[in-house]
């Protein structure tokens, strides 16, 4: 005898009926039109409007990372807290890969939270790695400035139209620099307090060369955010081909 499914409150429009992409239907209500029992945790994204997920738990988590993190080298402890912080980085890329996994995917409620959460925690370092001396204004704007744009613009697009997965990729590089780069900034530092001045001063270059690195290809990311965003609202024009 087979288990009788869940009554999804939030299907209003069947999916295999709406123009909507594929991509912003939660997984669960796709599962559930394409007549597939949902699992437990399926279940409970569709009782909380996508609330309680596991994706939304690490999402969480990272950003509690995040703030231990900063709070540790604020007070001195750059190595451990650069750690902490380099942990909490990591959820932010396990969020997205645990909730395809176990289908909880592409509710409102997780994109508004993954992108605060980003938000929130480039806040957070940056804050933390300017007050800290570690990082002048300048290399501030360079590795940063393109972060925010990107980040404005993949917010506004990923609610709008799934992103082209090139651009996501080089965002994911852009990401990688953004951390090497204070890495090394706090590295350099720390040769230099323990009297390796020669091998920190390299440390300083190599930390400003990935500077320029994350603020090029963070620039590359951010346009391809922009064009995918644009690219969206041209289709959306009455006329557009599809």
């Amino acid at each position: 005898m087979t288990k009788p499914k869940m009554k999804l409150k939030n299907l209003n429009q069947t999916p295999n009926n709406s123009n909507e992409d594929p991509a912003l239907i939660p997984m669960p209500q796709l599962d559930a039109a394409a007549g597939r029992q949902l699992t437990k945790l399926q279940q409970t994204a569709e009782r909380t409007n996508g609330v309680v997920t596991p994706a939304n738990a690490i999402t969480l988590l990272g950003l509690g990372l995040e703030a231990a993190g900063c709070y540790q080298f604020a007070q001195g402890n750059h190595a451990l807290g650069l750690g902490i912080m380099a942990v909490g980085a990591c959820c932010d890329a396990l969020d997205g890969f645990v909730a395809r996994k176990t289908r909880t995917a592409n509710y409102q409620v997780g994109r508004y939270l993954d992108i605060g959460a980003d938000g929130a925690k480039a806040i957070m370092l940056a804050g933390t790695l300017y007050s800290s001396g570690v990082y002048s204004g300048q290399e501030l704007a360079m590795n940063y400035g393109p972060k925010v744009v990107g980040w404005a613009a993949n917010g506004v697009s990923r609610f709008i139209v799934k992103n082209n997965p090139k651009t996501s990729q080089v965002g994911r590089v852009a990401e990688v620099a953004r951390w090497v780069a204070p890495g090394l900034a706090v590295a350099s530092s720390m040769l230099v307090d323990h009297g390796q001045e020669a091998v920190g001063v390299l440390a300083k270059k190599a930390s400003r060369i990935a500077t320029v690195a994350s603020c090029a290809i963070g620039s590359v990311a951010a346009g391809g955010y922009i064009r995918d965003l644009i690219t969206s609202r041209r289709n959306d024009q009455p006329g557009s081909s599809d």
